[in-house]
């Protein structure tokens, strides 16, 4: 019999006495714990692994777009500065036919179109400011 104040008590005993099977069974549940928590961390990587390339996925296709809009805009640039040196060379063979340009805002018109329906309300417009005083169309300098 065990007496109540001794430092021998039956959990002290429980934890001295070891049955292999006892000990087996410990050893299986930390074996299933640390693997449940192995499982849990490579989880989480996996997880984490998704996450960044989805992000580098987002970054990859948003500067694939602004690359593609950076073209855009240089191919634009490139057939606004051809169309300007077209309207050039236009604008020097009339002069050098010896035909006069006549400038109204963008638009410039020579002696020959004045034929077209268009072009003869543009000279009734014309006629009409310059019998106001304002004219508006100055001939380009002929070299």
């Amino acid at each position: 019999m065990l007496i109540k104040n001794s430092p021998v008590s039956i959990s002290n005993i429980k934890d001295k006495i070891s049955c292999k099977y006892c000990d087996k069974r410990k050893k299986e549940k930390e074996e299933e714990e640390e693997e449940g928590e192995e499982e849990e961390e490579e989880e989480e990587e996996e997880k984490d692994y998704v996450r960044r390339r989805k992000k580098k996925h987002k970054k990859s296709v948003k500067s694939i777009r602004i690359k593609e809009e950076e073209e855009e805009v240089e191919e634009e640039e490139e057939e606004e500065e051809e169309e300007e040196e077209e309207e050039e060379e236009e604008e020097d063979f009339w002069l050098s036919q010896g035909k006069i340009l006549w400038h109204f805002g963008k638009r410039k018109y020579r002696e020959k179109d004045s034929q077209s329906p268009r072009s003869t309300l543009f000279c009734r417009f014309l006629r009409h400011t310059e019998e106001h005083g304002g004219s508006i169309l100055a001939p380009l300098p002929q070299e």
